[in-house]
């Protein structure tokens, strides 16, 4: 799956009423509890934490740095990567993204992956550049050669900027990785005053292996809980339900439940009304959720944990019980003096767990 968010045309406006990510920025940039002008908080919103994180990426990524993206479970980052193509699209200097996800090419031979990124490196071309390079490749040796041709057609040729934000690169092989990232790092080393290409790759929290050289390492982060009320209010248009705080604080700001949610209210006019129903909604995420629950819950020393964190407080980090909860979705570290403190991620993992 490719998606394309080319550099904004001046002679258009930069929004339409039917694209559903810059309404919620219009609609994030007006909004507020009593039809003043300016809301207090605004301040707050501003400092959300998946904004903060976007802020980060957008930074070097116009910088033409390189960055790596890890996300927990049920994060969506290909929906923050479609989002992050449209804010540099349309900021200045404009950026053009192309967003690619990876997890089709699981299991597949090395010849159809490495012929898979060429065409993918083909399309920074200019249509009416025919890239000069072999049609197909059957060796490292071969792919390396032509994607570093690729990218230096690119970088002579587009008439903007541009960069590769890929999704799921966990599911690359490693020699594919290593190869991609070497290319990268000698097109990096060629121009280090005047670069016009830079990449993004994204991946499981659990893929700490993933890197690109010295690149800054970021960790995607939920939404804040303002956040998760104007995603959903997003889906409601101009109806606020009267509970929509308290749901949003449910979720705990995880967007895969922030979604479905915000779907549910879309399709049937109303949000759930219970704790059960809300767990209901979920469909298949929450299937997947409660397996989760329930592995981890099967170990006595992770259940008690668990049982611990269930009162909602956060508690000093544990490393050796906590990672392997945090990488199993249901734990994330909290800001705190002195050492690291952890907390659940949702009150939803706690309904999971009874």
């Amino acid at each position: 799956m490719i998606t394309v968010a080319p550099p904004p045309d001046p002679t258009l406006p930069v929004t339409t009423p039917g694209d559903t990510r810059v309404a919620r920025r219009m609609w994030l940039s007006s909004i507020n509890d009593n039809g003043s002008t300016f809301s207090p908080r605004q301040c707050r919103r501003d400092l959300s934490r998946r904004g903060r994180v976007s802020r980060k990426v957008r930074f070097h990524l116009r910088r033409m740095e390189p960055v790596v993206v890890l996300s927990p479970r049920w994060s969506q980052p290909l929906s923050f990567l479609e989002d992050l193509a449209l804010d540099l699209a349309v900021g200045e200097p404009a950026i053009g993204c192309r967003t690619v996800r990876f997890r089709a090419l699981k299991g597949r031979r090395l010849p159809e992956i490495w012929n898979h990124l060429i065409e993918v490196f083909q399309r920074f071309i200019p249509a009416v550049e025919q890239p000069t390079i072999p049609t197909s490749v059957a060796d490292r040796r071969g792919f390396r050669w032509s994607m570093e041709t690729l990218l230096e057609q690119a970088h002579t040729r587009s008439a903007h900027r541009i960069a590769l934000l890929a999704c799921e690169a966990e599911h690359l092989p490693l020699s594919v990785l290593e190869d991609l990232t070497l290319t990268w790092g000698a097109y990096y080393d060629s121009h280090p005053e005047n670069r016009r290409c830079t990449l993004l790759l994204a991946g499981s929290i659990q893929a700490q292996w993933l890197s690109i050289g010295e690149a800054p390492r970021v960790e995607l982060a939920d939404y804040s809980e303002d956040e998760a009320v104007a995603a959903m209010m997003a889906r409601t248009g101009e109806r606020r339900p009267s509970d929509i705080r308290s749901i949003a604080r449910f979720t705990g700001g995880i967007p895969g439940i922030v979604d479905r949610v915000g779907a549910h209210f879309a399709e049937h006019g109303s949000l759930p009304g219970s704790r059960d129903q809300l767990l209901n909604i979920l469909g298949t995420l929450g299937d997947e959720m409660r397996g989760a629950v329930d592995i981890i819950a099967a170990d006595s020393g992770f259940s008690e944990r668990l049982d611990r964190l269930m009162r909602g407080e956060a508690l000093p980090e544990a490393r050796l019980v906590d990672e392997p909860l945090r990488m199993a979705g249901l734990l994330r570290i909290v800001p705190a003096h002195g050492c690291p403190h952890v907390t659940l991620r949702a009150p939803a993992i706690a309904a999971l767990l009874g």
